[in-house]
């Protein structure tokens, strides 16, 4: 996976990370999507979802570090285009920071 290859020392959860999870780590999500793009349902390339992926870690600039490497590492891929730019968000309760991005993704 693209994200492994730019972060390989933080760990990817799909979901949402468990309770042992401690910064910094990454957050995969499917949130939607056009979903089928072609009428026949079978056509190949033609299904659309869109992932949110969030970046969290214990400063600032490390969460902003990390999603725009992953930006960089996912837009190099040629079925994905971003759909946002990163925001930033903080979680009061693990006291992290963190940085999140939603991506198209066709297949």
């Amino acid at each position: 996976m693209a994200i492994n290859a730019a972060l390989p020392n933080i760990p990817v959860y799909w979901g949402f990370a468990n309770d042992a999870a401690q910064a910094p780590f990454i957050v995969l999500q499917w949130v939607g999507g056009a979903g089928y793009l072609f009428m026949d349902y079978q056509t190949s390339g033609g299904f659309e979802r869109r992932l949110q992926v969030a970046a969290w870690a214990e400063t600032y600039i490390a969460a902003n570090e990390y999603i725009r490497a992953i930006q960089e590492a996912l837009l190099r891929l040629p079925v994905v285009s971003a759909i946002d730019a990163p925001i930033d968000t903080y979680d009061y309760e693990m006291s992290v920071y963190g940085s999140h991005m939603d991506f198209t993704v066709i297949t």
